[in-house]
């Protein structure tokens, strides 16, 4: 019987000293790493910009949350902090805020749902190697005139840059699907698809509704369309191909 216990008792302690250093090497490896899922605020000359974490899958900066304040109604954002790229924008950061300008690196690929939802930016440019806008992202940001969508970008989702001012819009060459209403209710009159859009595959129900355009497209003009919505006030003959919708 003391065997046992005695046996019992190493096998705690040998599990409990396990236990340690598992917790200790984890988090020297986030320090050494100078990744953590904590939030932290961004400063430039003492003033608070924005929230973001540092994300340990994709070694990338987050941008979650943006301080507005008389001193700062226009913000640019760096292309790294810490020496970790930023990637992303996600849910809400930008919401419901008014601001001048807003200069984005061209490092972030990911724009999430809502980011921009109810803002108010005179001046935004997309940036370069963005590849998804998600859905809502800039649905009533009170965007205008002219709207230039990276050749970066693949996925545009469902409402996107819906109930804006948008007059013209220029689709960069590699998009591949352009979700539901994504541009709808706007004051769409010029619609430009870079290199005929070679890529497109799919053109979500409502996606332009409302738009006025000068030059209307044919089905046929995309040769990988497989999806798009009969209605489609952008299109000509839409019964050209069949729709797999």
């Amino acid at each position: 019987m003391g065997n046992i216990r005695l046996y019992k008792i190493i096998t705690i302690i040998v599990l409990l000293i396990i236990t340690i250093v598992a917790f200790v090497s984890s988090n020297n490896n986030n320090q050494s790493d100078g990744l953590n899922q904590d939030v932290e605020i961004f400063y430039e000359n003492g003033i608070p910009l924005f929230k973001y974490n540092l994300n340990k899958d994709t070694k990338g900066v987050e941008i979650v949350d943006c301080i507005i304040s008389d001193k700062n109604k226009s913000i640019k954002i760096p292309d790294e902090i810490k020496g970790y790229p930023v990637k992303a924008i996600k849910v809400y950061a930008f919401a419901n805020i008014d601001l001048l300008q807003l200069e984005l690196p061209d490092s972030i690929s990911y724009i999430d749902m809502y980011a921009f939802q109810f803002s108010n930016i005179n001046k935004l440019n997309l940036p370069k190697n963005l590849t998804i806008i998600d859905n809502y992202a800039f649905n009533k940001a009170h965007l205008k005139d002219t709207l230039i969508i990276p050749d970066s970008v693949k996925i545009i989702g469902d409402f996107a840059f819906s109930e804006n001012e948008i007059s013209e819009v220029v689709l960069g060459k590699n998009i591949k699907e352009i979700g539901f209403a994504s541009f709808s209710f706007n004051k769409i009159k010029s619609l430009k698809f870079k290199d005929n859009a070679k890529n497109l595959e799919v053109i979500g129900d409502n996606a332009f509704r409302g738009a006025k355009v000068d030059i209307k497209y044919s089905v046929n003009d995309f040769e990988k369309l497989k999806v798009w919505d009969f209605n489609e006030s952008i299109l000509t003959d839409k019964t050209a191909r069949m729709n797999y919708r």
